[in-house]
């Protein structure tokens, strides 16, 4: 689908689908009405609000140019492991930025490598950690809010890892099979299993509306649908009218 941004009013970012149908979407406040993670293989995880809060403060965070990119890569990473944990306790665990053994001098990260946490960078995931929705920058809550309500196209299917150039290049060469899906300031890797992964493996599912790594699925589908054939049926009938009125001029 291709979208057209729309000026932000208030809080709230609209698209267009460019065939009529517009969707407008708050991103002053913590989605509370969120999709679903699914998977082929049957896997199914029920996102909340307090996934949302971490998701946004890690991808602020972790920087890189692809926010969109380490959003669904911590949805694939979490269908991989077949989690029954949240997703928030996922990310946390991932991002070093959010992760609190990397948040004090005495965490067992701080401990076994000093040079990575020195008071400045302390103080900044401490900072990024305790980030209320408001203070992250709208680009990323504006980017969370569409992938939990299944508006979200998935830029890289099968990537289940990202890290720093350096970090992914040392995790690829111990890993046979493994590959890099997308370069974008941070590196997205996928392993062997989930490169054999269809573009679809994942999908986010939000009343009825379905976004993954294939087009976004839907009620706009349907309004797609239905503008492509109106559009048909009005040429068709102008074609028919001017065909006519050729025939009535050559008379």
């Amino acid at each position: 689908m291709q979208e057209v941004l729309r000026p932000c009013i208030l809080g709230h970012v609209s698209y267009s689908g460019g065939l009529g149908a517009v969707i407008s979407v708050s991103i002053a406040d913590v989605p509370q009405g969120v999709g679903v993670i699914q998977s082929k293989s049957g896997y199914r995880y029920q996102m909340t609000p307090d996934d949302m809060l971490w998701l946004a403060r890690s991808t602020e965070a972790e920087g890189g140019t692809a926010p969109a990119a380490t959003i669904w890569t911590y949805a694939q990473r979490q269908v991989a492991a077949s989690r029954t944990g949240s997703l928030a306790d996922l990310v946390r665990s991932h991002s070093q930025p959010m992760n609190p053994i990397w948040s004090s001098p005495t965490g067992s990260g701080c401990v076994r490598d000093p040079s990575k946490c020195t008071p400045a960078l302390i103080a900044r995931r401490l900072a990024a950690q305790a980030k209320p929705w408001s203070s992250i920058a709208s680009g990323i809550r504006e980017k969370v809010v569409r992938f939990a309500t299944g508006l979200l196209p998935n830029p890289v299917p099968s990537a289940v890892d990202f890290a720093a150039p350096s970090t992914a290049q040392s995790w690829l060469s111990r890993n046979p099979g493994s590959r890099v899906v997308l370069q974008a300031g941070n590196w997205y890797v996928a392993t062997a299993p989930s490169s054999r992964w269809p573009a679809d493996q994942v999908t986010i599912n939000y009343d009825g509306r379905v976004a993954g790594g294939a087009a976004l699925a839907t009620g706009l589908g349907a309004i797609a649908v239905v503008a492509i054939i109106g559009g048909g049926a009005l040429l068709a009938l102008g074609l028919w009218k001017r065909s006519r009125t050729r025939r009535k001029l050559a008379a």
